[in-house]
């Protein structure tokens, strides 16, 4: 054993000389990469040669050049893009002296005519919704801490506050915004639903964003739009690769160290990677410290997949998250004496998924099924005002977990016509146990506010897309919900068999796509949406901003008719996506103040009718600058105003009514970067963005409002790709002016300025 330790460093050399073939005979291969409808140029292509360490990207102009190993027996390169079909390339010794014309095919069945990415909040413009995408890089050049950060750069997202936030899309957030992960449902225990803030987002390659209704595919949740989070492929790369990541925030001292190996051939990948991140106090802009301010995560995901043909592949996902203790800054709430913590934040998630194309140009079938379980204690510590003494403390463990599958088929008919048609179903369980303790008083109680509630969701249906001539196509859907509540355990004394009920609802769409001009669309979306209450609105208690909102277990389901208008296109460099929405709610589950107990306390309940109205407007460029073909200059600009109304009974549904509660004010963002590429494949940028929110008119606890703000952040980072390792350093100031603002609906101060740093190695 001695022996062995004193030769571990040669050990690990040999090792990484025999994966990284450092004695192989490498040449220069040339070629371009094109769209095989557009014959445009493709850019962000990523290139790389089976069994070896190297690889290149397309350039704007859709040029590579790839270091390639001679010594092979076989020389195959990949090409992969995120919205083209993976092409695998095999060459001859001859054909690697030549300049290589590759052709990729979109990633669909019927190919659009054009799919343009807008650089930093890239959108899809021949898509008949909205829809942007944030990219891998998006994430690393932000260097963000968690998924608000990342959603809040797409026009109509919002962040409420730091780190743990709710999600909020077009004045909609919580529960009717519907998030998956690989295009499975997850759901939280938290009163604003899944917040994202388990989630390692540097394990994704993208983050997809549909704004609209999604309820025919999707179901009960999906009325303000999806959220879907794309896993990194292990298939991207062949070989043995590894990546290790570190980055350091000094506001708020967060540490960050990620670390993967990834391995695959022809038919097999795996994927192990793991991630540690620590933070505590960070500081408002006058440079006093958030008190209670700190939170820790640690994450570990599997995956494998299985691809025994061009035509199959089999997917195993497992992921373990470990959070907490974190704490809400003290104030959160509107008051000084409380103090609350999460101990513990846990979540398991397994995923079992299929893609199988029988016949490439007519069927995509697709399967999964997959299983959660989270454990979450909330901790809540109330302090006496004069004294300062511990007063009382209350500590529940949300214990819950859920199931489901879908199955779906996507087939073409013809050239024409496509159909896609599924099933899917979820089961939800939760359970509440609450210790309660009176430290003045001197008791202690325990108390099953819940056990075993919960709601099942199941449906099936049907979507068809017709392509009548070159200019026009409509889509129309249709679904059928049959769904369950299930109260569990009653503990209210008014109630002997608590509710449990069936609720049957159909979701129905009809959209139409106008091709004006090559690469400019007008878009109309007309659609149905539906929502069924979940457990924790009808059975368990939630606190928070200083108050209890009950649960109401008779709350009715909600139902909204939504209009959409898109005009999207790309004129030359510059992209654009302007869209206006409408909706009609009706039985909005809302909160209104609780009459029957003492203090500032609120109730679920249901607004009869209401109205959600906006638009929103964002335009890129994206290219060379002039007569300088190194430089590259990415740039957006979006603006978003939303506006809700509730409807009082006999009033039309135009009618100007009491302004809803938690609806973003006017904001806007402008981001802008500039990449200069340098000799022996180095790069640096440069960049930033600013964010502009306009005066927060109301909050509805205690007549509160927040001023107008704008934050702005710079970064700068440098990117060298070297014969058997890549690396890049990047640095992003945020706050960087150190203003002191209120975040859309916060009580808080914002983080002050904060410096951040990420080092990035892949081998």
């Amino acid at each position: 054993m001695s022996i062995l330790r004193k030769n571990i460093p040669i050990f690990f050399v040999l090792f990484l000389l025999i994966n990284t073939n450092i004695y192989g005979q490498t040449i220069k291969l040339k070629g371009i990469v094109i769209d095989s409808v557009s014959q445009h140029p493709i850019k962000a292509v990523y290139i790389s040669q089976y069994g070896t360490h190297y690889n290149a990207v397309s350039d704007s102009n859709g040029v590579f050049h790839l270091s390639i190993d001679t010594t092979k027996a076989s020389i195959r390169i990949l090409f992969s893009h995120v919205n083209y079909k993976k092409t695998i390339k095999k060459l001859t010794a001859n054909a690697t002296s030549k300049t290589l014309k590759i052709q990729l095919v979109q990633a669909v069945n019927r190919v659009d005519e054009v799919t343009v990415e807008a650089p930093i909040a890239r959108m899809m413009v021949s898509k008949q919704y909205s829809m942007n995408i944030v990219g891998e890089t998006d994430m690393k050049d932000d260097i963000a801490g968690s998924l608000i950060d990342l959603l809040e750069k797409v026009p109509g997202l919002y962040k409420k506050s730091e780190y743990h936030s709710a999600i909020v899309l077009r004045g909609l957030s919580g529960k009717r915004l519907l998030i998956t992960k690989d295009g499975n449902r997850r759901m939280g225990n938290y009163p604003n639903g899944f917040m994202g803030e388990t989630v390692n987002i540097y394990n994704l390659s993208k983050i997809e964003i549909i704004k609209g209704p999604g309820s025919v595919k999707y179901g009960s949740g999906a009325m303000a739009g999806i959220i879907n989070l794309v896993s990194t492929s292990p298939f991207d790369q062949q070989g043995f690769h590894y990546r290790l990541e570190s980055g350091y925030s000094s506001n708020d001292k967060e540490k960050n160290l990620l670390g993967s190996i990834n391995w695959s051939n022809e038919h097999h990948a795996v994927n192990l990677s793991g991630r540690y991140c620590s933070a505590n106090d960070f500081k408002y802009a006058n440079g006093e410290t958030a008190q209670n301010s700190f939170h820790t995560d640690k994450d570990a995901a599997l995956s494998y997949q299985w691809k025994p043909s061009q035509k199959l592949i089999v997917s195993l996902d497992n992921e373990l998250h470990l959070g907490g203790p974190w704490g809400y800054p003290k104030g959160f709430s509107g008051t000084n004496y409380l103090l609350v913590t999460n101990p513990t934040d846990n979540t398991y998630h397994t995923a079992l998924s299929s893609t199988w194309t029988p016949d490439s140009s007519k069927h995509k079938i697709q399967t999964s099924a997959f299983y959660d379980k989270e454990y979450r204690d909330y901790k809540q510590d109330y302090y006496q005002a004069g004294n300062g003494a511990l007063s009382y403390t209350q500590e529940t463990w949300y214990h819950d977990f859920y199931f489901g599958g879908k199955a779906s088929d996507e087939y073409s008919v013809n050239n024409r016509l496509t159909v896609n048609y599924g099933v899917d179903a979820i089961y939800y369980r939760i359970s509440t146990p609450t210790d309660v303790t009176d430290h003045f008083l001197g008791y202690y109680f325990k108390n099953n506010v819940s056990r075993n509630a919960g709601v099942t969701l199941t449906g099936i249906y049907a979507e068809a897309e017709m392509q009548w001539n070159e200019r026009l196509s409509n889509t129309l859907g249709i679904r059928a919900n049959y769904n369950s509540i299930v109260e569990g355990e009653v503990h209210d004394t008014n109630q002997t068999a608590g509710r449990n009920e069936q609720i049957a609802a159909m979701n129905g769409m009809l959209a139409t796509k106008y091709k004006i001009v090559p690469n400019l669309y007008l878009t109309l979306n007309l659609a149905r949406s539906y929502r069924t209450p979940d457990a924790n609105e009808m059975f368990i208690n939630n606190y928070g901003m200083g108050y209890i909102t009950y649960a109401n277990p008779n709350l009715k389901p909600e139902y909204g008719y939504n209009f959409d208008l898109g005009l999207r296109g790309r004129i030359h460099n510059f992209s654009f996506d302007f869209s206006t929405f409408y909706y009609f709610l009706h039985q909005l589950i809302s909160t209104e103040i609780n009459t029957e107990v003492k203090g500032l306390n609120y109730i679920y309940t249901n607004i009869g009718r209401a109205t959600i109205k906006g638009g929103e407007f964002l335009i890129s460029y994206n290219g060379h600058f002039n007569r300088f073909p190194k430089i590259n200059i990415d740039a957006s600009s979006n603006f978003v105003v939303t506006y809700g109304n509730e409807i009082k009974n006999g009033d039309s549904w135009f009618s100007n009514g009491e302004a809803l509660s938690k609806i973003p004010p006017f904001n806007s963002r402008q981001e802008f970067k500039i990449s200069y590429s340098l000799p022996k494949e180095t790069s640096v940028y440069i960049l930033a963005d600013n964010l502009y929110f306009a005066q927060q008119n109301k909050i509805p606890e205690n007549g509160l409002s927040n001023p107008s703000y704008d934050v702005t952040g710079i970064g700068i980072g440098l990117s060298k790709k070297q014969k058997h390792f890549s690396w890049s350093l990047r640095t992003k100031v945020t706050n960087a002016f150190n203003y002191s603002y209120k975040p859309f609906e916060s009580l808080i101060p914002g983080m002050g300025r904060n410096v951040k740093v990420l080092l990035s190695v892949r081998f």
